[in-house]
């Protein structure tokens, strides 16, 4: 009994009737090499429909991020890290923010966005 109910379970996987669970499409990707400056102006608009925003620390610098337009500040919104350290970049793919990103540095640094629609 516990042979057959192993081979049907198979049979499922093979038949193609087993779904992962979260299938996607793929994404059109824009990436956007975006200066920060001192006054947490906007670097990216509001977006109707995105699907995938990744934001990637570029400098030497410390940068806050926020994503529901609001100015950023000095320990106000996501902190990146330094280029090429732990936690210099943050990734949205399942639960994607819409607003405007807004960004903010002690010194002007640069950061990678990547936008999918």
């Amino acid at each position: 009994m516990i042979r057959r109910l192993c081979c049907l379970a198979v049979f499922a996987v093979v038949a193609g009737t087993v779904m992962p669970a979260r299938a996607q499409p793929p994404i059109t990707a824009h990436q956007h090499a975006m200066t920060v400056a001192t006054n947490g102006g906007a670097i990216l608009l509001a977006a109707r429909i995105r699907s995938y925003l990744g934001i990637i620390n570029d400098s030497s610098n410390v940068v806050y991020c926020k994503v529901d337009g609001t100015d950023a500040a000095s320990g106000d919104g996501w902190r990146l890290t330094a280029a090429g350290s732990a936690h210099s970049q943050i990734v949205f793919e399942v639960t994607v923010p819409q607003g405007a990103l807004r960004c903010f540095a002690s010194s002007s640094s640069a950061i990678q966005v990547i936008e999918g629609r």
